[in-house]
Order: structure tokens, then C-alpha cells, then sequence
């Protein structure tokens, strides 16, 4: 789906780079800034325990398990964003590469444009100061 939005922004946009430019920063924002660390949901009537008491109880690897799970997936929350950022900025890049060709291809057929229209200006005053140079004799 982001391949079609961003082929339609290249295709209908008059700048399309300064609209990609924005998506691209926030994608950016969103794969490398902060993000809050998920906590794990107090109970309101449980009571507190102590570090020390738990790490005695023999429960320290269901904590170190349970810590762990919430860190995977803000790893792989993290790839997922990663890989959406690189993939949009690849796609942009093509994009953009086909697009600049396509503004030089127009830049160079005006310039031919006006080089023709001066030529025949040149040619067409050359045409008349001959015209009017002559006298039939």
C-alpha cells in the first residue's frame, strides 16, 4: 500500500519530494524515537515485594522470563518500523531518481524549443533585410 501512495504522490504531486520528505521524518520519529517501556500491570490489591525476597524464592528466572517478553517485542516493534522506514526511503529514492529524469527530459525539449524559435527569428530577419536589400533592376 505504501508503494501505490507513494507512486501516486511522484505521478499527481507538483513537489512531490517535499510531501515524502515529511512522511519519510516521521517514519523516522516513530522507528527511532523514544518509546515508552511497557510496565507490567499492577494489581491494585497486591502488595509490593521486596527485590530481595523474590531473588531468595527461587522466582528470579519467571521474573528475568517475564521481562524479557515485553523487550522482544519492542524489538520486533522496532524492526517492523525499521523496515517500513527503509523501504519507503528506497521506494522514495526510485521515485524521485525517475522523476528528476523526467524534469531534465522537459527542461532539455523547452531549451530546444526556444534554441528553434531564435533560429527561425535569426533566419526570418536575415530573410527580409535580404528581401528588402534587393531591388529589381
Amino acid at each position: 500500500m505504501a508503494e501505490q501512495a507513494i507512486n501516486t504522490i511522484y505521478l499527481l504531486g507538483e513537489h512531490p519530494d517535499e510531501l515524502c520528505t515529511q512522511i519519510i521524518q516521521n517514519l523516522t520519529r516513530r522507528a527511532f524515537g523514544r518509546q515508552p517501556t511497557p510496565t507490567p500491570e499492577a494489581n491494585g490489591d497486591a502488595m509490593d515485594e521486596d527485590p530481595d525476597v523474590t531473588a531468595r524464592s527461587g522466582s528470579v528466572s519467571t521474573m528475568t522470563q517475564d521481562s524479557q517478553v515485553p523487550r522482544q517485542r519492542t524489538d520486533l516493534g522496532d524492526a517492523f518500523l525499521l523496515s517500513q522506514l527503509i523501504f519507503v526511503v528506497g521506494h522514495v529514492a526510485i521515485k524521485h531518481i525517475v522523476f528528476l529524469e523526467i524534469v531534465e527530459k522537459e527542461w532539455k525539449r523547452q531549451k530546444e524549443e526556444r534554441e528553434k524559435a531564435e533560429k527561425d527569428k535569426r533566419k526570418g530577419k536575415r530573410a527580409k533585410t535580404y528581401c528588402c536589400d534587393w531591388v529589381p533592376g
